[in-house]
């Protein structure tokens, strides 16, 4: 199934990642406001907007190596075990929170 474009996970997933700072550095080289890893997923690209393309290119490979499972790609995008599980279901509140607005 084709990836559509979510506004709302998408702001939620770079709220819970970065606080919507397109210039945050993680840790383990991650970068933007995604915290996209370039060893893994390539160049971060400079500003929000590019940066939020690159996070649905990825989005939509984890979405179908997932076998269209939205969740179960929102966790693969943080890695896997429970450390993951828990990353998702912050996501899935800041979803909630940011449709409240």
């Amino acid at each position: 199934s084709a990836y559509i474009w979510n506004p709302l996970l998408t702001l939620s997933q770079a709220s819970v990642e970065s606080h919507l700072n397109p210039f945050a550095k993680g840790s383990k080289g991650s970068y933007g406001a995604f915290q996209v890893r370039p060893k893994i997923w390539g160049k971060v690209p400079e500003g929000f907007y590019n940066q939020s393309q690159q996070y649905q290119g990825i989005m939509q490979k984890l979405i179908k190596q997932n076998d269209g499972d939205l969740w179960e790609a929102v966790e693969r995008y943080n890695g896997s075990g429970r450390q993951a599980e828990r990353y998702a279901w912050k996501v899935k509140r800041k979803v909630i929170e940011v449709a409240l607005l």
